[in-house]
């Protein structure tokens, strides 16, 4: 078990694959799709859509936090997000606010500072 994960932590970022799935963590951890899936649910406490909508959320907020130019469609794809809408509804349930408040909030601090 401790070697998947730590295959896991090693890997170019999977979450960022707009269209990882449950084969994808199949052949990464070279298992079948039963194990695959009680690794997530098990081990992580999760499934795997509700571990990449975390990891991609946290993703889009430190871009957020380090770009706040960056577009906002440019944020969602980045981080791994298929369209606009579901990267504003999964931000949003996470941090209670939409990601637009979430640069406004950033850049209030920026000018706060200056």
């Amino acid at each position: 078990m401790q070697r998947y994960t730590k295959m896991l932590a090693q890997k170019r970022p999977f979450f960022l694959n707009s269209n990882y799935c449950l084969e994808n963590l199949m052949e990464d951890l070279k298992t079948n799709r039963a194990y695959a899936s009680a690794f997530v649910n098990e081990t992580l406490g999760t499934t795997l859509p509700q571990l990449l909508r975390k990891l991609r959320i946290e993703y889009a907020d430190n871009l957020i936090q380090n770009f706040p130019t960056m577009k906002l469609n440019e944020v969602a794809r980045c981080s791994g997000f298929n369209n606009l809408t579901s990267f504003r509804r999964a931000y949003k349930a996470k941090y209670g606010i939409t990601p637009s408040e979430g640069f406004s909030k950033i850049s209030d601090e920026q000018i706060g500072e200056k």
